[in-house]
């Protein structure tokens, strides 16, 4: 297996982006230490399309088990919970919770072609159970504050989401305020400051801002 550094020119970091120099340096001692490492101390791949999840993922649970865990969240993440908002245009399509410990919920709103995914009253349980808890909970975004919240807000969620989400925090802004020169895209900060393995293979062309910092 040849291993390959992805590493941004010296020159492209000269002539004004000097948000990319430190995280080059930071790659290059990595890369250092992990060869000098265990293959077991290497980060894990990604999961390729097709393989099943993780056994804490869950993708398409019935409306007991997304209740079971909107209404554990006190109790299982009291850190706090990280929430991610997927969209066509102006409707919520899907609603992605991760606990503290990683484990994940999807929460489906609309079916492809824009078909409700759930009846009106299971839909609603489900939603109750959101705006009973969140605002109890830290609240973690990325880019929270002019995307995901104003979404929240539309489907129904009172103003006192604003309150969990200031007691949680919005990585994209937390990345502009340490780093200010350093991208601030979701991808950026999981491979700089997580140490994840990169994992969009197909990039959407169109600015950051275009793109919802994800």
């Amino acid at each position: 297996m040849v291993e390959v550094l992805p590493l941004a020119h010296p020159a492209f970091i000269v002539r004004g982006k000097w948000g990319h120099r430190q995280f080059s340096v930071r790659a290059l001692r990595d890369l250092r230490l992990r060869c000098e490492a265990s293959p077991e101390a290497r980060p894990p791949l990604p999961e390729e399309p097709g393989t099943a999840p993780l056994p804490q993922t869950m993708l398409h649970p019935t409306k007991a088990a997304i209740i079971a865990f909107v209404l554990g969240l006190p109790v299982t993440s009291p850190e706090g919970v990280a929430i991610d908002i997927e969209a066509a245009g102006p409707h919520v399509r899907q609603i992605g919770l991760a606990r503290w410990d990683e484990s994940y919920l999807s929460i489906m709103v609309l079916r492809e072609g824009g078909e409700q995914y759930w009846e009106r009253g299971d839909l609603r349980d489900i939603v109750s159970a959101m705006v009973q808890v969140f605002p109890t909970v830290p609240l973690w975004f990325q880019n929270g504050q002019n995307y995901d919240i104003p979404e929240l807000l539309e489907l129904g969620f009172p103003e006192s989401l604003s309150d969990a989400y200031a007691r949680g925090g919005d990585t994209m802004f937390m990345m502009r305020h340490a780093y200010q020169d350093a991208p601030a895209d979701l991808q950026f900060i999981g491979v700089q400051l997580g140490s994840m393995m990169p994992w969009k293979r197909l990039a959407k062309a169109g600015t950051e801002d275009e793109q919802e910092g994800k």
